[in-house]
């Protein structure tokens, strides 16, 4: 609250990798994506995002790639 769930994808949009991406740096968490906030743009989201607690990057989802 306040928001209201209004859809659920049918299978993860993202993940996390087990290598964690960083050469030299090992923090496993296995395949876990932290979402941080979102915006629309030009007819996709921009999701920002924590990857493995190692990195942070900016993902652009298409609706297609939704899932829903």
């Amino acid at each position: 609250p306040p928001f209201k769930t209004i859809a659920v994808s049918r299978k993860p949009i993202a993940y996390g990798s087990e290598s964690g991406g960083i050469p030299g740096l090992f923090h496993f968490k296995p395949r876990v994506i932290f979402p941080g906030g979102a915006i629309a743009r030009d007819g996709h989201w921009v999701v920002a995002v924590g990857i493995n607690d190692t990195q942070a990057v900016l993902l652009k989802i298409t609706p297609k790639e939704l899932n829903l």
